[in-house]
């Protein structure tokens, strides 16, 4: 019989001695703008399903929208059902609430409120008091997980993944708890878990309810049940948070040191292999010995305005073309800076839906931020539609009173694609004929491999002075550390009174400075332009090869295949300068889809091939990858290897019958809400 539990707020069902979350994570809303109405794009994974309103999801990995109306239907059925859900008292209520539900197109997001694990326990002990649709999605979705029960210890998952503070959970018994629900078990000598029949008592919660016996099977965290019982309530929140993300495998570690000696690089952001370069290490130590300044740099940059930042400053705005230059610590800290204090209330920043996290952190603390919106990933008719909307809207942007930012970045990190950049100028001055549309643009995978000399794509297009300000790095392919922003002298004076992530920091040490000097030597005397030419070569090759063993050996495209943008190779007049999106342009970044990113990653690595992983949260749902890498010291020999094992790890997939079900888990589904 199944155990009679009380669920206050229905976050976790202890089911005997394990503690089962119910409820699953609402995935975070993503507001786009088409002409005169907003939509939602929505990623999701699960079972293949259709929209409440009976419209059949298309085959594709494309993200749905939907119109407000429609969406904001489902959303209250969705919130009506969940609400239900988190009220529920026992086990048999929440089989209850499911039963009601009756059509296939509304039972994906019924069940998706629930939790891998609940699921599982459903269908193994009451699979026959559930109605057909109900299990048949219940059977769909658990199908092939080879899930294993863990013990979760808080309801984190309950909360928004991109919120910057969880919503208040109630708390019970006078001080904070793990939010476990009480557990009234009747004994079942079948089933060992409830074998004793012993009731839980409340000042026990459930830290205790596992038996080492069964800690041994079930392989729990490292942190045992007793060492919680000594936590405090900072402790246990924080545990419970990367406990959510070990059980939904995405939490992040750092690898052993060691751990990569040997392997081919194919993951790094070194892309002109400067890093092993014996010439930039000669000169990197002669100029360090001939230095009067060496260590450290002696304070912030308003204390310590060194020499050797000061000259670094003045030969990267000659380099670049531009008025002035100023340094920051990392990308990081200049897209912070630039976005935190520049926008001013009443502007508005448009971002590419795929920017880089550094300038969402900015607006985040900026005066805007409240009016930050974004357009699809390199599409001009999501952007002017946006940008239409705004002008039409917004007086103070007809008037010329307030100013728009669009933030693109030239070369997108996760997937290789290059963004448009003069037709986004164009529009921009077209749309805004008194000079109040603004382009900033984050360079930082471009750097030292496209432009004359390495200067970037808004020096190749010939842009400079159409830009309001560019953001350059040195720690990708120039081998150094640190960040410059390229703009006007009155937004670097204002940079330097008001952006907190350059006044309040220690600068860049001279020894960092030194190298950078190093690396742009050789971006200036064509020694980096011969390193990318080479590289963007075996990226051409390593795409022209892999597409082709993809299609010939019919590796099925969930289980591998490349980007829309690689998909097929170039038409013959196509002039890759001159075609809006770059799309053909050769780049050192290439996706490589799949559902099954962890394993092949693992494959390659047994074959002495490091190319890592990426799934959610850095890229959508349903979107995962490997992300390969490319470097000038990678051969072609190297490169054809890589993807003979990728195709040749499909072919096993298929030949082990492993991919059953592998379409639906890579096919956008009925969202949650």
């Amino acid at each position: 019989m199944r155990p009679y539990i009380f669920v206050p707020m229905a976050l976790f069902a202890t089911v005997g001695a394990v503690s089962l979350p119910v409820l699953s994570n609402l995935e975070s809303q993503t507001f786009h703008h088409h002409g005169e109405t907003e939509s939602v794009k929505l990623h999701a994974r699960g079972v293949t399903s259709s929209f409440p309103d009976g419209a059949a999801m298309p085959h594709s990995d494309a993200p749905m929208t939907q119109t407000p109306p429609e969406l904001e239907k489902t959303y209250r059925q969705s919130e009506r059902f969940r609400s239900k859900l988190q009220n529920a008292g026992t086990v048999t209520d929440v089989i209850k609430y499911l039963n009601e539900v009756q059509t296939t197109k509304h039972s994906a997001w019924a069940i998706e409120h629930l939790t891998p694990e609940f699921r599982k326990y459903l269908l193994e002990t009451a699979g026959s008091e559930l109605n057909p649709v109900i299990k048949a999605a219940l059977e769909k979705s658990v199908a092939g997980l080879g899930y294993t029960l863990h013990v979760v210890f808080a309801p984190h998952d309950f909360f928004l993944e991109d919120e910057p503070h969880p919503p208040t959970v109630p708390q019970t018994h006078g001080g904070p708890q793990l939010h476990a629900v009480e557990l009234v078990p009747e004994a079942d000598p079948s089933n060992p878990d409830l074998a004793g029949g012993t009731t839980t008592s409340s000042s026990q919660k459930h830290l205790n309810l596992l038996p080492s016996s069964s800690i041994k099977k079930q392989n729990p965290p490292t942190s045992t049940l007793q060492s919680l019982t000594n936590m405090s309530s900072l402790e246990k929140r924080l545990t419970a948070a990367l406990m959510s993300r070990e059980d939904r495998l995405i939490r992040r570690r750092l690898s052993e040191p060691a751990a990569d000696a040997g392997l081919i690089d194919f993951h790094t952001n070194d892309y002109l292999s400067l890093s092993q370069s014996q010439d930039l290490r000669t000169r990197f130590l002669t100029k360090l010995q001939n230095s009067p300044d060496v260590l450290g740099s002696g304070g912030s940059r308003l204390l310590v305005n060194g020499h050797a930042h000061s000259s670094l400053e003045a030969r990267l705005a000659r380099f670049f073309d531009s008025p002035t230059a100023l340094l920051f610590n990392s990308g990081l800290d200049a897209n912070v800076g630039f976005f935190s204090c520049i926008p001013q209330p009443g502007d508005v920043v448009v971002c590419d839906e795929y920017i880089h996290a550094s300038v969402h952190d900015g607006i985040r603390a900026s005066r805007v931020k409240d009016a930050q919106l974004s357009f699809e990933h390199n599409d001009l008719t999501s952007l002017g539609e946006l940008l239409l909307r705004l002008v039409n809207d917004r007086r103070g942007l007809r008037s010329g009173e307030n100013s728009v930012f669009v933030a693109v970045e030239s070369l997108y990190s996760m997937d290789g694609t290059i963004a448009p950049l003069t037709q986004i100028v164009e529009m921009l001055e077209t749309l805004f004929p008194k000079g109040n549309g603004y382009l900033v643009v984050d360079e930082a995978h471009a750097t030292g491999i496209y432009g004359p000399q390495g200067k970037g794509l808004v020096s190749l297009l010939g842009l400079e002075r159409r830009v309001l300000a560019r953001l350059h790095t040195f720690g990708k392919a120039l081998a150094g550390s640190g960040a410059v922003i390229l703009t006007s002298e009155l937004i670097r004076d204002y940079l330097l009174n008001y952006a907190r992530s350059l006044i309040y920091t220690t600068a860049l040490s001279y020894a960092q400075i030194i190298s950078v000097d190093c690396s742009f030597d050789m971006l200036e005397d064509g020694t980096a332009k011969k390193l990318s030419s080479h590289l963007l070569k075996t990226s051409a090759h390593f795409v022209t090869t892999l597409r082709f063993q993809m299609e010939t050996q019919h590796i099925p495209a969930p289980l591998l295949s490349l980007p829309p943008h690689l998909a097929k190779p170039p038409a013959d007049d196509l002039v890759p300068a001159l075609t809006p999106m770059f799309a053909h342009l050769a780049t050192p970044i290439i996706p490589v889809m799949t559902c099954q990113p962890r394993p092949l990653s693992a494959y390659l690595r047994k074959l002495g091939m490091n190319a890592r992983p990426i799934t959610w949260p850095t890229v959508p749902k349903g979107r995962d990858r490997i992300r390969v890498c490319l470097h000038y010291g990678n051969s072609r020999e190297e490169v054809e290897r890589l993807a003979t094992a990728m195709i040749e790890w499909a072919k096993e997939c298929v030949r082990q019958e492993t991919v059953t079900g592998v379409r639906e888990t890579m096919l956008p589904i009925h969202p949650k809400l």
